[in-house]
């Protein structure tokens, strides 16, 4: 439910004799990814098996996000925290993300905290959004300065 997003879809594959679990996202019909072999891309065929391992490094990432949201909603966790999430996204893909954590902030007796290095701009404002930016750190300072208030800003 959560990958259709990006209209892909996943499952879990279990082999219990050997302990094993593993991801299978297949991407939706007409999504490029890189042909074998080479570097020019091809289309994804509705019918074609999966693709997890052709999945760019900011798909791979959005589709593990997820997962462990999706385990998160399974298990009831009430409190997330994803600390940089979206590191390896690019923007498309964090807008992606963004929305579906939004979605998923709706249920009821839940938290979610995010820490990224990446602006937040497409973090939509609502009551129940507190956003939290931190001031840029002064790699050159040499002393502790007393001067400046060292919180962050809301």
């Amino acid at each position: 439910r959560l990958l259709s997003v990006k209209n892909f879809s996943g499952q879990l594959s279990f082999n219990h004799n050997e302990g094993t679990m593993e991801t299978v996202v297949h991407t939706g019909p007409g999504h490029e990814r890189p042909a074998e072999g080479g570097s020019k891309k091809r289309k994804s065929d509705e019918g074609a098996g999966p693709k997890t391992k052709e999945l760019s490094g900011g798909e791979r990432s959005m589709s593990t996000l997820c997962l462990v949201l999706a385990l998160a909603e399974a298990s009831e966790t009430p409190l997330v925290a994803l600390d940089e999430f979206d590191v390896f996204m690019d923007e498309a893909n964090r807008n992606a993300s963004l929305l579906i954590l939004c979605e998923q902030r709706r249920k009821e007796n839940s938290q979610t905290i995010l820490i990224s290095p990446h602006a937040m701009a497409a973090l939509p404002s609502a009551p129940d959004i507190h956003k939290f930016h931190m001031p840029r750190i002064d790699r050159d300072q040499r002393s502790i300065r007393t001067d400046r208030s060292s919180q962050a800003s809301g």
